[in-house]
């Protein structure tokens, strides 16, 4: 098999190792009407009682999937009083035959930026949760892509006002951490504040994590997570990528109010799924049939030190590493790494989860993934001692920047090409303008992009080199 075929192949494995009717399976159990949550990732474990007084809530790329998993058990779905889950804009939704009328599916965020249709869906959230008594049980589902679908700011913030303070913090290069504490001091629903809003109810959110390290406050903005944010931290982080005196008047006269954003969030978070599993699923393809795999360890930062596992008789080397931070600092890591490992062995991969940050300065279309994959083909380039190579940066949810593309699978060859075809690879890059110029490398039988459409789950990106 083909390099290129082998990395797209495990880029899918990796993607169904965490489809949320995969990870939902092993996560709970319901005896006597008894429900019993459970981490497998740290071994959190709640149980609650169900008495028909079950409401669920859900917000993110993945939940449509997790609700009809868990509702294709008539023990759960026999107890759901209500729901509204908010959901992507094309979501294909003709595999979800467990969810039954009353629980309602709205669509919205469109390219995954918050919209009418999100606004109007977490307005229909916040007047369900003030609904709640004591004696109701409240699912809360969560994953990547819930900022956008749970939106509702501050007033007198707009929504236009609002999404472009965030548009504008993103394009500047800030990091999801950042983004998601402007968010939280500027929304009516994230930093624990919707969690707050269902009191008296008894809260417990399953959660799909798309952040590094999987911290609670980070995911979709921690809608059901005690959080303390000083609104001075907000305006810190605007003056810090330059884009206060952009932003509205409005947005600054929410944030320089004298108070903190403070919740007491009392709510059971257990996470079930991580950027982890699915390098895990990538590792476990057909890749052991031919190659040795090199999967990083959870949560670590730092390039020293390898450690070695054994799966099906194969080592996995362990280099301590998750992308973050610049995509042309992400691209030069991933390619150094991958050609030191290249030294100690004939044939090899390097499997990398993360997410990357772009600072825009063109006008172009494009994304993160397909900008570090262009950067990597052209290191390759750069490189001689990085041919026989094979790249591959893909979302796992199917969606890179405001393109219909997951990301892209480059070869040493991919540069070379551009620039014998006179296609100024170089200056599309100062652009942002990766996707065009793929969508033109695929035109002339240089298949470079990842297609696979809407997945249904979001643990950020895979990063693969293959040798």
């Amino acid at each position: 098999m083909a390099l290129t075929q082998l990395a797209r192949q495990a880029f899918n494995q990796g993607v169904n190792a965490v489809r949320p009717t995969n990870l939902v399976k092993g996560c709970y159990k319901i005896e006597d009407s008894i429900l019993t949550l459970q981490s497998p990732l740290d071994g959190t474990t709640t149980a609650v009682p169900l008495q028909h007084n079950l409401t669920i809530i859900g917000f993110g790329k993945a939940v449509a999937h997790l609700a009809n998993g868990l509702l294709t058990d008539p023990a759960i779905e026999s107890h759901v009083q209500q729901g509204i889950l908010s959901v992507p804009e094309g979501l294909d939704t003709s595999l979800l035959t467990a969810i039954p009328a009353r629980v309602q599916l709205c669509p919205g965020a469109k390219h995954n930026l918050p919209d009418e249709n999100s606004l109007a869906t977490t307005q229909a959230i916040v007047t369900m949760a003030a609904s709640l008594q004591a004696s109701d049980v409240v699912l809360v589902l969560i994953s990547g892509g819930g900022s956008a679908l749970l939106s509702l700011p501050q007033s007198p913030i707009s929504l236009v006002e609002y999404r472009e303070t965030i548009r504008a913090l993103a394009g500047a290069g800030a990091p999801i951490e950042e983004l998601n504490a402007v968010r939280t001091c500027l929304s009516q629903v994230k930093g624990g504040k919707l969690a707050a809003l269902c009191q008296p109810a008894q809260v417990v959110s399953l959660i799909i994590s798309d952040v590094v390290g999987d911290p609670l406050p980070s995911i979709a903005s921690g809608p059901t997570v005690a959080t303390e944010v000083p609104l001075t931290d907000a305006l810190a982080i605007l003056s810090k990528y330059d884009v206060l005196g952009s932003v509205a008047s409005s947005v600054r006269d929410v944030l320089q109010r004298d108070q903190l954003s403070v919740i007491s969030a009392l709510a059971t978070n257990i996470i079930i799924g991580n950027n982890r599993l699915a390098l895990l699923g990538a590792a476990t393809s057909s890749m052991y049939r031919r190659i040795t795999a090199c999967v990083p360890p959870p949560h670590q930062h730092t390039l020293n030190g390898f450690g070695t596992v054994s799966k099906q008789g194969i080592p996995i080397h362990t280099p301590d590493l998750l992308l973050s931070g610049d995509v042309k600092d992400a691209a030069k890591t991933l390619m150094t790494m991958a050609t030191e490992m290249q030294t100690r062995s004939e044939q090899g991969a390097l499997l990398i989860g993360g997410e990357v940050t772009v600072c825009l300065q063109g006008t172009g279309v494009g994304g993160r993934n397909q900008e570090l994959a262009l950067l990597c083909a052209q290191w390759m380039f750069q490189h001689p001692s990085a041919r026989r190579m094979v790249v591959l940066c893909g979302g796992t949810d199917g969606q890179d920047g405001p393109t219909a593309y997951a990301g892209a699978c480059v070869t040493d060859c991919t540069w070379a090409t551009a620039v014998d075809n006179n296609l100024n690879p170089e200056q599309r890059l100062g652009n942002n303008d990766s996707s065009t110029l793929l969508e033109e490398l695929s035109s002339k039988q240089h298949d470079c992009l990842l297609q696979p459409g809407l997945t249904g789950t979001n643990v950020m990106d895979l990063y693969m080199v293959l040798w």
